[in-house]
């Protein structure tokens, strides 16, 4: 049995996970688009603290249940039309489909991508003949196989000299990219594969084009916040501190 304080956080976040889908109580909704308080975001986040905590070595079995079964709910919730609508609506007035995986944003597709490879790992992947579906209109859905998910990220790194992919027009977004290399590392301990080695490229790009040089200021990240993968140039903005440390997380892993 979990000890006293991560038993209540399971159930805080479990809770979070049970309700009706149409339901948002304990998300915050005032600002769907926030690099922080996105619902795409929240919901990642919550994911990856039930499994945590659902595999933690004193889980019981009723733990482990509860926060997977939470973990199947986040996967769902994050399928929901409202938490991908935004940038299926950019890619579907520049003339493409409104499809949030082969045109949309990187983060959505990364964080989404992650999720089921990580459903597959615990052993609760839904079968191949049941796939992914992300539906735009009551008639018109988009249907991915769980290990597809992270095959269209790669051939969408791979469209770019650079092997980003685009968070918005040809802007890719470094903190959304962690998300993307997160998924196709996942996906190969998940489904099998090589795709952890699409995103050589784009290390390679933060560390020589992206990384922000010069004496440290107040305030200021160590990568640019934002780089055009057309002009193969970054722009002026810095990600803020938490960051680095999850890039250090990430590479430290990439490295095993």
């Amino acid at each position: 049995m979990l000890p006293e304080p991560c038993a209540a956080y399971l159930n805080y976040f479990a809770q979070l996970t049970e309700q009706p889908p149409n339901r948002w109580e304990g998300f915050d909704l005032g600002d769907p688009g926030s690099r922080t308080t996105s619902l795409r975001d929240q919901l990642t986040f919550t994911g990856l603290a039930l499994v945590i905590l659902a595999c933690a070595p004193e889980a019981d079995a009723a733990e482990r249940e509860r926060g997977l079964a939470g973990l199947t709910a986040i996967s769902a919730r994050l399928g929901q039309r409202r938490i991908w609508a935004d940038a299926a609506l950019v890619a579907e007035r520049a003339g493409l489909l409104p499809d949030p995986i082969s045109e949309g944003n990187a983060g959505f597709a990364g964080q989404l991508a992650a999720i089921y490879s990580l459903r597959a790992l615990l052993g609760i992947a839904p079968p191949e003949d049941e796939p992914v579906e992300l539906r735009w209109l009551s008639d018109f859905c988009f249907r991915y196989p769980p290990a597809d998910l992270t095959a269209t990220l790669v051939r969408r790194m791979r469209e770019w000299p650079d092997g980003g992919v685009p968070s918005y027009g040809t802007v890719a977004l470094p903190y959304e990219m962690l998300h993307v290399l997160w998924a196709l590392h996942l996906s190969d301990r998940a489904f099998g594969g090589d795709h952890a080695g699409a995103g050589d490229r784009w290390l390679s790009a933060l560390e020589e084009r992206i990384a922000l040089r010069g004496p440290r200021m107040f305030g200021r990240g160590v990568f640019a916040g934002t780089y055009d993968l057309k002009r193969r140039a970054p722009h002026s903005a810095a990600i803020r501190s938490t960051t680095p440390g999850a890039w250090r997380c990430w590479r430290r892993w990439h490295r095993t």
